[in-house]
């Protein structure tokens, strides 16, 4: 895109995971913001969700961009769902972005805090929570900016 004059840089910072029984929710990762004569916002992966006893939590979606004056937005990967077997909830996998890789999906009887996202834009794991209460979802991380100067 054409610029001219200044331009301003926001890199989101990683997000925050649930944790424990009596879990927080866990948090998204900040967008990243490119803004001059032109505004570019690229979000940061969503947060896993919350498992609770006998229950589950969703891995979170991928970041993404969006499309403005003619720039191409990619837009991650969305989370997978939680599935509850018998005695085995398994928390889904975090969705990958472009830049980053959705948190691993978490399982076991006992109950587990999900993981969380690595690189740019992942989401959180989701928690699995059979049998121990509830669990708290895996973190999504902050996005990046990457400027490349054409003259």
């Amino acid at each position: 895109v054409p610029v001219s004059g200044d331009v301003t840089v926001t890199i989101g910072a990683a997000g925050a995971g649930g944790v424990g029984s009596v879990p927080t929710a866990a948090t998204a990762g900040g967008n990243s913001v490119f803004a001059g004569d032109v505004t570019i916002t690229a979000t940061g992966g969503s947060a896993g969700g919350n498992g609770s006893n006998g229950g589950f939590g969703a891995g979170g979606a991928g970041g993404g961009t969006t499309v403005a004056n003619g720039v191409l937005g990619i837009t991650g990967e969305a989370g997978e769902t939680g599935v509850d077997i018998m005695t085995l909830a398994t928390g889904g996998m975090g969705g990958d972005s472009r830049l980053g890789k959705g948190g691993r999906k978490q399982y076991n009887n006992a109950g587990a805090d999900g993981n969380a996202a690595s690189g740019y834009g992942g989401g959180g794991g989701g928690a699995g929570g059979e049998g121990a209460g509830a669990r708290g979802g895996g973190a999504g991380t902050g996005g990046v900016v990457i400027v490349e100067w054409f003259q």
